[in-house]
């Protein structure tokens, strides 16, 4: 990504419902659908290729991460990086 920003804000949103979540890489993008613990909020996150300079996916892949944690690597990254 170009622009990390998006991204990193996108996450902290998603970080105050849930702590976890799975991510799905497809040809079609990135997904994520979770569902907060006592189960009254859903938060959908779809992140299209075209966000992406470069975006290849071999087979549809899933990954959960801790939110938490991931977004401790992510706030790292400057407005520069990518």
């Amino acid at each position: 990504m170009d622009d990390i920003t998006l991204f990193r804000d996108s996450l902290n949103a998603v970080n105050e419902l849930v702590n976890e979540a799975t991510f799905k890489f497809t040809a079609d993008g990135i997904t994520l659908e979770a569902v907060d613990p006592a189960v009254v909020a859903m938060s959908v996150l779809k992140i299209l290729p075209t966000c992406f300079t470069q975006y290849e996916v071999g087979s549809d892949i899933n990954i959960t991460f801790n939110l938490n944690y991931f977004l401790d690597v992510i706030k790292r990254a400057r407005k520069s990086d990518k």
